[in-house]
């Protein structure tokens, strides 16, 4: 699986090896890349004609703005498995590439994804990857991101970012610190709600 990934120039060819190494794999399971274009928000499917649903499309936004993925570094991705995932398949499983990519297997038999099929799963988004890392160049939009993500989560000031309805995109550590909720619960918030709340005097003052 390394080897096909390393000869690999271009991440579209990278992608598309990666789909046929997890095909060739599993005995059934679909895979596919999602890709999300910070510029425009869309997200691509590169792969299964399966669509992305609503929850990778709004897990990816969040991750890309800062809003999510405390992975450092040397932390290897962690997958995602939902047993009851939206249209006709009956088992996923997703696994973070990166801050802007999602590797997604799906099975219409949740047996054909336990432990074991996890950790290929992980294993083979882990060497996507790194191959992606190789490929792509440090650009300086890629570094600008990059540390935009860095300062905004690592900022000891509590830090709240909300859409044009007040819903909650995006917080950093500090903001889940001053709060004592969890990231999902404060992101399922909207900011009025945060700033109302008994126990939110701290938030208050942050702002």
């Amino acid at each position: 699986m390394a080897a096909d990934l390393s000869g690999a120039e271009t991440a579209e060819t990278a992608i598309a090896r990666t789909v046929e190494v997890v095909e060739a794999v599993f005995d059934g399971p679909v895979a596919s890349v999602c890709t999300r274009d910070p510029a425009t928000g869309t997200v691509m499917t590169h792969g299964a004609a399966v669509p992305a649903p609503d929850g990778i499309t709004d897990a990816l936004g969040k991750r890309t703005s800062g809003g999510e993925d405390d992975r450092s570094a040397d932390d290897p991705p962690e997958a995602i498995v939902d047993t009851d995932p939206e249209g006709p398949l009956h088992a996923e499983v997703t696994v973070p590439v990166g801050h802007d990519r999602v590797l997604r297997v799906c099975a219409t038999d949740p047996g054909e994804l336990d432990e074991a099929a996890v950790a290929t799963v992980e294993g083979v988004a882990a060497t996507l990857e790194a191959s992606l890392a190789r490929i792509e160049p440090a650009t300086p939009e890629r570094i600008g991101c990059a540390l935009a993500r860095a300062l905004f989560e690592q900022s000891g000031d509590a830090t709240f970012v909300s859409d044009a309805d007040g819903g909650l995109v995006a917080v950093n550590r500090a903001a889940v610190t001053v709060t004592g909720r969890d990231r999902d619960a404060l992101l399922a918030s909207e900011l009025p709600e945060v700033c109302e709340d008994s126990a939110a005097a701290a938030v208050r003052s942050h702002l």
